[in-house]
Parts: C-alpha cells; sequence; structure tokens
C-alpha cells in the first residue's frame, strides 16, 4: 500500500493531481485516517478510464500558426540566455 507521495513518485504525476483522482473515484482505503493505495488497482482504474481521458482536438484559431511560430522564437532565445555559461567569479587574493 503506497501513500498519496509514493503513489504520485511512481506514478510521475504531483500530489494535487493524486488528490483529484480521489476526487474522482480513485480507488484509496483509508488506514488509521491516512489514505493509502494499491498501485495495480489504481493503474486498472486509470486504464479503464483512458478512453475518457483523451483531450479533444479543438480547431486552430485564424492566425495561430503565426502566434505560435513568434512565441516559438521567443522560448528559444528565452532558454538560449538561460543556457549560457556564465564565468564564475574569481575569488579575491
Amino acid at each position: 500500500m503506497l501513500t498519496p507521495a509514493e503513489l504520485a513518485a511512481a506514478l510521475r504525476i504531483s500530489e494535487r493531481t493524486v488528490a483529484r483522482m480521489v476526487a474522482e473515484g480513485c480507488p484509496s482505503m483509508l488506514a488509521r485516517s491516512r489514505r493509502r493505495f494499491d498501485l495495480a488497482a489504481v493503474t486498472a482504474w486509470m486504464q479503464e478510464r483512458a478512453p475518457t481521458c483523451q483531450p479533444e482536438k479543438t480547431p486552430m484559431a485564424a492566425g495561430t500558426p503565426r502566434f505560435a511560430s513568434a512565441v516559438n522564437a521567443f522560448t528559444d532565445a528565452s532558454r538560449k540566455v538561460h543556457l549560457r555559461v556564465m564565468p564564475s567569479a574569481s575569488k579575491p587574493s
């Protein structure tokens, strides 16, 4: 039996997502007022829900590709700035 934090780590999701899953009916049990999860039961529950959890395709709004390319260019430029190697400060002698 896993704690919410252990389940989140095992599924590579956030603990907030685990809380949302519980609210949506994810199988769990209370042991001494603490929630515990069976990984096999949770993964089976997630697979049952998989067809209903697929995001719907939405049509792109007019002008979206041009805006998206501008956003991508800005993001790439920002990454280059963050990836720059900064010289280490020399220690005063």
